[in-house]
């Protein structure tokens, strides 16, 4: 996949849009006074690769920006066990 692809995926464009599908939800990763960074993995469906999409778009309706900043990276799905605590006694 690369930044075209990526516009696609993003919504920029339909066409293609079929072959790929959303992992996880656009996350917002960090923020600036003008923007707001965001990341997401997507699947391609055709050969089951994995790429994570991180973009820019702008944080006021005066940055009407839209997807910019585009960086494409293939990523691979690793599980990972996780501890939480709570205040509830299991049983």
């Amino acid at each position: 996949m690369n930044a075209e692809k990526a516009f696609l995926v993003l919504g920029e464009d339909a066409d293609d849009q079929e072959f790929y599908e959303e992992i996880t939800s656009a996350e917002i990763t960090g923020d600036s006074r003008w923007s707001k960074f965001y990341e997401q993995v997507w699947k391609d469906t055709r050969d089951g690769t994995f790429w994570e999409i991180s973009w820019s778009r702008g944080a006021t309706e005066y940055q009407d920006e839209g997807a910019e900043n585009v960086e494409v990276r293939q990523v691979w799905p690793k599980v990972v066990q996780r501890t939480i605590y709570t205040t509830v006694k299991p049983e």
